[in-house]
């Protein structure tokens, strides 16, 4: 007999897709899941990375705190840029001008370490790589406020070597006469008013070049080598007390024997400069008496989007060290967000060392460590590891890189980028038009203090009196942060600091804050414009740190 098992059925196409459906919809879950994890795992490394460059910078710069600048700024010095909270991405890269970076002429260097001809006294600007030097100059000279149609008072020369005459009215200025030529570095802020809106603003001009002839009378101040009229449409008058002027060193290709305010620029790219030896023993006339010769520098920042480390090469081999971050971009290979490939650390670099990937300078020489080949140096992008030969090849021949200090710079994916912002080391008092990056304002009788809005956030110590019923008390030294917020001062936005007590004289107001902000974009996405939005987390470091004055 023939049995048939017709009850057995197969599994239907609308059961097998039913099942996928289910299991696709777990694994996405899962993957999502972990997704979520790998977010905040890479958030918390990069924070690490980002905490160790702030802190690496800051030490940096507290180890050379006799030389830090004046202040950072603007490259215009206008006030229209606000560095502070919220996070401003899209202004802050434009806080690139360092003013006065001051160092003390250095002990003269040989070409050839204990042999050799003299380079000169050779120093190296605190960031780097830069666009050029703007000016160099020496320690200011003491303002006297004259009338030029006097003819009965010729300053010329009654005035002291450490003096200027200055005409605001007439846009003029005057120096004690010289039988030589001699320049001069002036910065100072006028004041215009628009023809249509009658609103009136403060404009900078920094490091105006003044050459002055021998036994030179009153010249006309001038902006830009263009009388000031010209350079500003509607200008209305100078402001008082904003000019600075000082002695300038000027650039040679080879110096003389009787000049201290010389300088040859060694390295452009990088802001390596060498002075004229004869000024390491040179006592220069200043205000307060006699001092050192003491050189301040003013330069711009090329992008605060090249990461710059000092590292320490093992003593003994194998003679390798690691950066602080991965994943750095190399020529030809690295896609940037915009789908161009990476050309180099400088933009707009077509040959030279601005065009490398990869910048490994010996501290002690400033010799260019070579990087491929038998002989250079060998980079792992991926990693960020650096393995140095024995001997090195570099710019000037071999060197055994075992136990030397190098300063390296390269980009990384992530737009990584390392800021340094400095309050100005002393502010001067304006009125409530507005204030430069270098001024303060103070309503009589008010505990209130505005500033630039560079300022918000940063921290000062003022010296101010004021008044306890009939008694008259002085505060030496009191400390406080500017608000991150900003506040309405007349027609303009201003940083607020607010005093313990409502000041009637404010006797000096010195900045003494630093910040290290470090950014960098955890991925980007497109706007509705068809423009590449970064997405910018960034991390902090503040501290106080002023410039250390050396005993001499």
């Amino acid at each position: 007999m023939n049995l048939r098992l017709d009850n057995k059925r197969g599994t239907t196409l609308i059961e097998i897709l039913v099942t996928l459906v289910i299991i696709a919809i777990g694994i996405f879950s899962v993957v999502q899941l972990f997704s979520g994890g790998f977010v905040v795992l890479k958030r918390g490394e990069n924070t690490t990375f980002a905490a160790r460059l702030a802190e690496k910078e800051f030490e940096r710069l507290r180890s050379r705190s006799d030389c830090l600048p004046l202040g950072i700024t603007v490259l215009d010095g206008q006030p229209s840029t606000v560095p502070g909270l919220p996070l401003n991405h899209t202004n802050i890269y434009n806080i690139r001008q360092i003013i006065g970076e001051t160092v003390k002429i250095p002990g003269p260097r040989l070409s050839a370490g204990s042999s050799g001809t003299v380079v000169g006294s050779v120093y190296q600007v605190a960031f780097a790589p830069v666009t050029g030097i703007n000016a160099v100059y020496s320690s200011n000279l003491q303002r006297r406020v004259m009338d030029s149609s006097n003819s009965d008072n010729d300053p010329k020369y009654w005035l002291r070597p450490t003096q200027y005459a200055i005409d605001y009215d007439e846009q003029k200025i005057c120096f004690r006469a010289a039988p030589y030529l001699r320049q001069f570095n002036l910065s100072y802020s006028v004041w215009i008013k628009d023809s249509k809106t009658k609103v009136r603003s403060l404009r900078t001009v920094n490091n105006e070049l003044i050459s002055v002839p021998a036994n030179a009378d009153w010249l006309e101040i001038k902006a830009g080598g263009q009388s000031i009229s010209t350079a500003f449409k509607d200008f209305q008058e100078i402001d008082d007390r904003s000019d600075q002027v000082s002695r300038a060193f000027t650039e040679v290709l080879e110096f003389s024997s009787d000049d201290p305010y010389e300088y040859v620029v060694l390295d452009a790219l990088l802001g390596r400069l060498a002075f004229n030896p004869i000024g390491y023993a040179y006592r220069e006339d200043t205000p307060d008496g006699k001092k050192m010769l003491t050189a301040h520098i003013d330069y711009t920042v090329a992008d605060w989007g090249v990461v710059a480390e000092t590292l320490q090469v093992p003593e003994s081999a194998p003679l390798r060290m690691r950066t602080t971050l991965r994943y750095i971009k190399q020529n030809g290979v690295t896609i940037n967000d915009d789908g161009s490939l990476f050309k180099g650390i400088v933009n707009g670099a077509v040959d030279g060392i601005g065009a490398s990937d990869f910048l490994i300078v010996d501290e002690a020489t400033g010799d260019i460590v070579s990087t491929g080949g038998t002989d250079g140096a060998v980079v792992d992008y991926i990693n960020g590891v650096i393995d140095f030969p024995s001997p090195t090849k570099t710019s000037v021949g071999t060197l055994e890189m075992a136990g030397r200090t190098v300063r390296v710079y390269y980009r990384a994916d992530g737009d990584w980028r390392v800021l340094p912002q400095k309050a100005y080391e002393r502010y001067t008092e304006q009125d409530n038009r507005g204030v430069s990056f270098r001024e303060y304002y103070n309503a009589d009788d008010s505990p209130n203090l505005y500033f630039n809005q560079l300022d918000a956030g940063k921290t000062f110590s003022i010296d101010y009196e004021w008044q306890d019923g009939n008694i008259e008390r002085t505060v030496l030294g009191e400390v406080h942060r500017a608000e991150d917020g900003l506040d309405i001062v007349g027609a303009n936005t201003n940083a607020i600091l607010r005093l313990n007590h409502p000041a009637y004289v404010v006797r000096a107001v010195r900045g003494v804050s630093l910040k290290v902000r470090v950014l960098w974009s955890e991925g980007s996405r497109v706007d509705d414009t068809g423009n590449i939005v970064n997405r910018w987390q960034h991390y902090d470091m503040d501290g106080d740190l002023t410039r250390t004055v050396l005993a001499l």
